[in-house]
């Protein structure tokens, strides 16, 4: 991350350089170098799910809405040409509503999964003598001694989006009745 970081930061350097020429900029940055490396970070996967794809599409979005700007920018007398690229604007956001879209159902749905395919939170019997704990988010139960104890009991569903550091912001818990 470190290294990435510096190379970005040296890349900077030199497209903010007023002592370089675009000529010199060209060598640097050669349109084939450019097109793999930006062709890598967005090309899709489709074994990864919406979510996952997320980043590679504002990449994407991001190059697109890039050139666009640079063509409007290059060619601004041309009134077709600003009519067409208003179309693929909107065509753009389009899609990144319907992206947005895919991405809360894809959180529904493994919510769904890891509730175990439950419609509603189990039912907590009370306990005479144990303090009871069910987590809000995966829906997970447990008991203890104590109010703690019993929220920490908890063996929480994996990917659990639940607060470790206030438990009791996403953990109900009940008294016992004896």
């Amino acid at each position: 991350m470190r290294k990435a970081e510096r190379c970005f930061k040296t890349l900077d350097i030199i497209l903010d350089s007023r002592e370089l020429d675009q000529d010199y900029r060209d060598k640097v940055f050669q349109g084939q170098k450019i097109s793999s490396l930006l062709s890598r970070l967005a090309r899709y996967d489709r074994g990864n799910s919406t979510s996952q794809e997320k980043n590679k599409q504002a990449i994407a979005y991001k190059m697109i809405e890039i050139g666009l700007q640079y063509f409007q920018d290059r060619y601004s007398q041309t009134k077709f040409l600003s009519s067409k690229i208003q179309e693929l604007k909107s065509l753009l956001s389009d899609l990144q509503s319907i992206s947005g879209e895919l991405v809360e159902e894809d959180e529904a749905l493994r919510l769904y999964r890891m509730r175990g395919k439950l419609k509603m939170p189990p039912k907590i019997l009370p306990s005479r003598d144990e303090w009871q704990a069910m987590c809000d988010i995966c829906w997970r139960s447990a008991s203890g001694n104590d109010k703690m104890h019993a929220m920490k009991s908890i063996r929480h569903e994996t990917n659990c989006t639940y607060d470790k550091k206030d438990l009791e912001r996403c953990i109900r818990t009940f008294l016992p009745t004896g």
